[in-house]
């Protein structure tokens, strides 16, 4: 306590000038207009660039709850685009009744998530999405931005997940030629993050510069007709019955932000039927 009294009273001098310096600051303020509007207008602009201060900081936070509502509304339109492509199928009942059978549509659920962490300089290449199994996410199901395809899931924790990128010596996806329907095996053999390969294509196919290359459906990884890039050049190397062709990527897999994880609602059936096949 002692010490308490003898630090109040080393200091109650700078205290007691401080008071009286308040004290006639609010009397010149409260008792001169002149200075009393500069007070106004000096406080009027401190408080507005504080608050302006403070929108920008909440507009700032708030702007990944947009991006994420915007990305599962483009997911979900996606998604419709992408069924209505699967028309119902006519099933005859007798020969007088006909039914559509609409269990061949909405095949497919499409999943938001946002790239986290990605690699392109790499012989294999990944990326990380912030979203896992308990968001739907699993292993083998592909991934697709607005403008194409950029990977395949490979490893899924509860609330993350690992993505096998196009840039990748091991990716095989099987594309095809949109405008013919011829289809191959599109790889990563060069250190170009925007080429890709596309061989097996026969070497009687009709190929143009240019062409529209995308996903052939073939699998249960990305449904049909999804755009993965164009025809960037091709030739036959002596001796072979198939091409050779480069493929520019539609989409720029160093600037990934946002992605769609594709579902496909029937895969376990169809995979398992696959299987069964291959154990006869």
């Amino acid at each position: 306590m002692a010490s308490f009294f003898g630090d109040f009273s080393r200091f109650s001098s700078i205290l007691v000038f401080l008071f009286l310096e308040m004290i006639c600051f609010i009397l010149i303020v409260q008792f001169n207009q002149k200075q009393s509007d500069i007070f106004f207008y000096s406080g009027s602009y401190f408080s507005g660039k504080v608050l302006e201060s403070y929108n920008q900081l909440t507009n700032h936070l708030s702007l990944s709850e947009v991006a994420d509502s915007i990305a599962n509304e483009n997911a979900a339109l996606l998604e419709e685009m992408i069924n209505d492509r699967n028309l119902p199928l006519l099933v005859f009942k007798d020969t007088l009744t006909i039914e559509i059978d609409t269990s061949a549509t909405d095949q497919y659920v499409m999943h938001s998530a946002q790239v986290i962490n990605n690699s392109i300089n790499k012989n294999r290449n990944f990326f990380t999405l912030n979203k896992g199994a308990k968001d739907g996410i699993q292993p083998h199901q592909g991934v697709l931005t607005s403008k194409g395809i950029v990977g395949v899931v490979r490893k899924v924790s509860e609330n993350y997940s690992v993505v096998m990128s196009l840039l990748n010596r091991q990716t095989r996806i099987s594309a095809k030629v949109l405008r013919n329907g011829y289809f191959g095996t599109l790889s990563w053999r060069t250190d170009n993050p925007t080429i890709m390969e596309l061989s097996n294509i026969p070497k009687h196919a009709d190929l143009i510069q240019g062409d529209s290359i995308v996903t052939s459906g073939f699998s249960t990884i990305f449904p049909k007709g999804i755009m993965i890039g164009k025809l960037k050049d091709f030739k036959i190397e002596p001796g072979s019955n198939f091409y050779t062709s480069k493929v520019e990527l539609a989409e720029d897999l160093s600037n990934l932000n946002y992605v769609f994880v594709v579902e496909h609602l029937k895969n376990e059936e169809i995979t398992e039927l696959e299987n069964s096949m291959e154990n006869e």
